[in-house]
C-alpha cells in the first residue's frame, strides 16, 4: 500500500487559487448542491401541476438556482482573505492513497479515504471534507487532465462529480 513516504508520486500539482476563482468555485459547489436537492423538487412540483405551468416552473427554477448561488458566494471573500494559505504557491504532492499540501503557512496531509467528496471543474479538482481542511483545491496540470480525471474518478468512485450544466456560467 503506497503511502507518503513510499510508492511515489502520482502527480505534482499546484494548490493555490485566485480570488476570482475562489468564488467562481465556491459558486460551482453550492450549484452542485443545489441540483442535486432541487431535482427530487422539481420531480414533484412537476408532478403536482400534472403538466399545467411548467416552463413557467422551469424558469421561476433557473432563476431560483442562480439567486441561491450568488447570495451562498457572497462570504467568499471574507473566508478568502482570512485563510493566506488559499492564496500563496503551494505544491500538492498526490499519491495513490493521500496528499500532500506543501506551502509557506500550510503544510498538510491527508488521505482520500477522510474526504467526502470530489468535484472536478474545467480547471481545478475540488476536494471537500477534510478532516482538518474544508476544502482542498488542485490545480489540473496542462497536458495531464484526462490522466488526473482518471486518477480522481477511480478513487473516489460514486463520491466524483464532474461539474457539467453550470460550469461555463461563472467565468
Amino acid at each position: 500500500m503506497a503511502t507518503y513516504y513510499e510508492g511515489g508520486e502520482k502527480f505534482l500539482a499546484e494548490g493555490d487559487v485566485s480570488l476570482p476563482e475562489y468564488k467562481r468555485l465556491k459558486q460551482l459547489l453550492y450549484l452542485n448542491k443545489l441540483v442535486l436537492f432541487g431535482i427530487p423538487l422539481v420531480i414533484i412540483a412537476v408532478l403536482a401541476m400534472n403538466g399545467k405551468s411548467v416552463p413557467v416552473l422551469a424558469v421561476c427554477l433557473v432563476c431560483l438556482f442562480w439567486l441561491a448561488g450568488s447570495f451562498f458566494s457572497q462570504g467568499s471573500e471574507e473566508l478568502y482573505r482570512s485563510d493566506k494559505s488559499k492564496a500563496e504557491k503551494s505544491e500538492v504532492s498526490i499519491f495513490r492513497d493521500s496528499f500532500e499540501i506543501k506551502g509557506e503557512a500550510l503544510t498538510f496531509k491527508g488521505y482520500w479515504s477522510e474526504a467526502g467528496a470530489c468535484l472536478e471543474d474545467k480547471q481545478f479538482f475540488i476536494i471537500r471534507g477534510c478532516p482538518e481542511k474544508e476544502l482542498v483545491f488542485i490545480r489540473k496540470l496542462p497536458g495531464q487532465e484526462e490522466r488526473m480525471s482518471a486518477f480522481f474518478r477511480e478513487t473516489f468512485a460514486k463520491k466524483y462529480h464532474k461539474s457539467g450544466i453550470f460550469c461555463g456560467f461563472f467565468k
